[in-house]
């Protein structure tokens, strides 16, 4: 699904298996769940591999990683159900999105949190990441009331508006969070840095959008 490097040039692999998976490290991962991989620099070696389950009647999918400067490393995407890590768990009858963060080295989990939304069939899901030394940023979109933790955004209507999320690194606990969007279907796609302030991100539009200097106007169907 997706893929991210370190400082080391080693390699993070994340991806959604729904007939089990095999790696060296864990031997398994089960029928339906999802998985984050770590592969040396030199010879391309496994260096660990950790398995996201969603047992029979759940769901889950990993779109988003990315790694901060001291190479830990987080994973983002959207599930229902029950969605276990290892230990930790978390679970909404509905779609809803998730983050979480893993350690670079031994890539065992250092937090896991839910993007809950009133609306259970879109949710928050987790579509780009960019991570810094404090911050976490994520980008997707939602529909109703988007519950971060301490910060909520809300739709206009009941079709889709973006949000752009700001995370701790070191709790996960959210920091800032803005809505854009009008009340036709708009999504977020993906997200970077431009230096130390600026962060570009990308998604697609219908109708109108303002993201603070005037409102841009879609000439077709959907725009980016």
């Amino acid at each position: 699904e997706e893929v991210a490097v370190d400082s080391s040039g080693a390699v993070f692999v994340v991806g959604t298996t729904a007939n089990g998976a095999s790696f060296a490290k864990p031997l398994t991962c089960p029928t339906y769940g999802m998985f984050l991989l770590k592969h040396s620099s030199t010879a391309g070696d496994e260096q660990w591999s950790r398995c996201v389950s969603t047992p029979s009647g759940t769901g889950g999918e990993i779109w988003a990683v990315a790694v901060d400067p001291a190479d830990d490393d987080y994973v983002g995407g959207r599930f229902y159900g029950t969605l276990d890590f290892g230990g930790t768990q978390l679970f909404d009858a509905g779609w809803q999105g998730f983050l979480a963060k893993y350690s670079g080295t031994t890539g065992s989990l250092v937090w896991a949190k839910e993007l809950s939304t009133t609306a259970v069939s879109n949710g928050a899901p987790v579509r780009g990441l960019v991570a810094t030394s404090s911050d976490v940023l994520a980008v997707g979109e939602f529909v109703g009331t988007l519950d971060l933790g301490g910060k909520q955004l809300v739709s206009i209507s009941n079709a889709t508006d973006v949000y752009v999320a700001r995370f701790s690194t070191g709790s996960g606990a959210v920091q800032e969070a803005k809505r854009f969007g009008d009340s036709s279907a708009d999504t977020g796609r993906d997200i970077t840095l431009d230096g130390p302030t600026a962060v570009p991100f990308t998604g697609a539009f219908v109708g109108q959008v303002d993201f603070g200097k005037g409102p841009l106007t879609s000439q077709g169907t959907s725009d980016a």
